[in-house]
């Protein structure tokens, strides 16, 4: 029943979030799309950039059920969350703003930094890095990412991100590759 309830909490959310950017969406007209109170509403998420955080990670979730991605093929995960947000742009758009920009943050980076540590991690070097050097780079790569995608999402995710990505990508693989060796 609880799950039940989240989703359709979040269901609620996103039809309302087709029609209308996030901060003319309110809690009141949530639960009464919804038929419940607000006491449910506020037993599930703290406000509404709870419910959109825990929204965009339950829907990437699922996006990667239907697209699975070798756990070993960390640029080609990148590649799917740039396909999942340009697939979810109109939701993507209406749900960002830069009161909000700070979610969105946590959340990609929460997505990104796993998958760039266990690219660091995979390396023959990496036995050979220090901890915080490996940190470093993770981070790093996490925010360039991060940073791409925000670019991306504030030029209104234009639809030739294809062609940019495939640089991001060359970009990223080689940054990695020569960060690795640097601090080897």
């Amino acid at each position: 029943m609880n799950n039940l309830t989240k989703r359709m909490i979040k269901e609620a959310f996103f039809e309302m979030l087709r029609q209308k950017p996030i901060d003319k969406i309110t809690v009141k007209g949530i639960v009464e799309h919804c038929e419940i109170n607000r006491q449910t509403f506020y037993y599930h998420f703290s406000d509404i950039y709870d419910l959109m955080q825990w929204s965009l990670v339950d829907e990437l979730a699922k996006f990667r059920v239907d697209n699975p991605v070798d756990e070993d093929a960390w640029l080609e995960q990148i590649r799917q969350l740039f396909q999942f947000i340009h697939e979810n742009k109109k939701l993507v758009l209406h749900a960002y703003d830069p009161v909000n920009r700070i979610y969105y943050d946590r959340f990609l980076r929460e997505q990104i930094s796993p998958v760039v540590r266990r690219r660091v991690d995979s390396s023959p070097q990496a036995e050979r890095i220090p901890e915080d050097k490996k940190e470093f780079i993770c981070n790093a790569v996490t925010i360039a990412v991060a940073g791409f995608i925000f670019q991306w999402v504030e030029e209104g995710v234009p639809d030739e991100y294809q062609v940019r990505l495939d640089d991001y990508i060359t970009l990223f693989r080689g940054s990695v590759e020569h960060l690795i060796s640097q601090f080897e």
